[in-house]
């Protein structure tokens, strides 16, 4: 139904692909899923490498701000024990 201009768009994008593998599945016995099977894994992988960034840059961002509080408490006793101060 698309125009050939926009056709290539079934293709790549994971909607139309699904159907074609399903279209393929039901009335062709599988035959010429293959392309529409890999591009839903591609999708399915780049949604997978999305979700664990999302997960560890928060984790990241985290550790880096406890360990630069860490050195400022580091800093500050050594500091308070350089001037004589009993801890």
């Amino acid at each position: 139904m698309m125009s050939p201009a926009w056709g290539w768009l079934a293709h790549v994008l994971p909607n139309p692909s699904g159907m074609a593998a399903i279209r393929g599945i039901e009335f062709f016995a599988g035959y010429g899923t293959g392309q529409a099977f890999l591009t839903l894994g591609w999708y399915g992988a780049a949604g997978v490498v999305v979700m664990l960034l999302m997960a560890l840059v928060p984790a990241a961002r985290k550790r880096s701000k406890a360990s630069s509080g860490t050195k400022d408490l580091t800093s500050d006793l050594v500091a308070e024990a350089g001037s004589g101060a009993i801890l």
